[in-house]
């Protein structure tokens, strides 16, 4: 057997190895391919499966996001560059 042969059969093998896809993928994927889909769609998908929800409960709130979800002050129009 030529050894390209063998490695990729090993890592065929391994495959057999990873965890499966948690549930709420597909219902994740869904939201995602929606483009209808607002942020109350997105938490109830994310929702689904806990310990995703609780690694993206750490991210840090990018500032465009904390603004518009009125967590930040938007700036006053008259200190805004485009008017």
């Amino acid at each position: 057997m030529n050894t390209a042969a063998g490695c990729l059969r090993a890592q065929i093998q391994e495959l057999r190895f990873l965890p499966p896809l948690p549930a709420a993928a597909p219902a994740i994927l869904r939201v995602f391919a929606d483009e209808e889909a607002d942020i109350e769609a997105v938490e109830r998908a994310v929702a689904l499966e806990p310990g995703l929800a609780a690694r993206l409960s750490d991210w840090p709130t990018p500032p465009i996001t904390a603004i518009r979800a009125g967590f930040l002050p938007s700036a006053p129009p008259s200190s805004r560059p485009w008017g």
